[in-house]
């Protein structure tokens, strides 16, 4: 009887170790995420009292003539003139996400050779680099600051504001893009939003004939 007593006290008290650990751990958790979520919210807060020429001071900006060539000839309407048509273009550049360098390693030798690919893969990293505002025509570069004031009011759909402050351009994001060693081929990653259901991500290669960007291939992420 009292080997029995014994053992279910220390089971009660085994079990009560677990419980205090078990519940001690989740108000770790708990803390550790509000503390994530406060610190996240300063950054935005500081990171949106940026202006452009803050924002160039303290990342790297796209200088390569070839980038901004393809974004204008591909992506930009040089003919709009209307502001509410312009296009948005997101000042930070995606990251070299898995899926392009998986892209690069995966197309076929005939639309990238091997030389061409190494070349490619050495230009992957996670860096995120600011697009020049002034090189970018027709086209309305958003920074942080932009969008930060666009989710200070949750009453109105984050869309309606959206295009009540920047019109029907929708709101793209680019990677920096890849080009082979004779910049006739360029690999980049492609987001497009409208809308909260018009949404797309892409890697899309190119191809440059007779002095223009022609798509050559495309692998769609996901869609919206």
């Amino acid at each position: 009887m009292v080997k029995v007593l014994k053992f279910k006290m220390k089971t009660y008290n085994t079990l009560n170790v677990f419980h205090f650990c078990i519940g001690a751990s989740c108000l770790l958790i708990t803390f550790l995420c509000c503390l994530f979520f406060l610190n996240y919210e300063n950054h935005r807060k500081i990171r949106a009292s940026y202006s452009y020429s803050d924002l160039q001071t303290q990342y790297c900006v796209i200088e390569d003539e070839n980038a901004y060539e393809l974004i204008q000839q591909v992506f930009l309407d040089t003919s709009t003139i209307d502001s509410m048509q312009m296009q948005n273009i997101n000042c930070f550049t995606l990251q070299h996400s898995y899926a392009l360098k998986s892209f690069i390693k995966n197309t076929s030798d005939d639309l990238i050779s091997q030389t061409d690919k190494k070349i490619m893969r050495q230009q992957l990293n996670n860096t995120i680099y600011l697009w020049n505002n002034e090189k970018l025509k027709n086209a309305r570069c958003l920074i942080s600051k932009d969008y930060y004031k666009l989710n200070q009011n949750d009453s109105i759909d984050y869309w309606v504001k959206f295009r009540a402050n920047f019109g029907y351009g929708g709101d793209s994001s680019f990677s920096n893009p890849i080009f082979n060693k004779d910049k006739s081929l360029a690999v980049m990653e492609f987001i497009g939003q409208g809308d909260w259901l018009v949404a797309t991500n892409d890697i899309l290669l190119f191809r440059k004939e007779n002095g223009k960007w022609i798509l050559v291939k495309q692998q769609n992420l996901w869609v919206s």
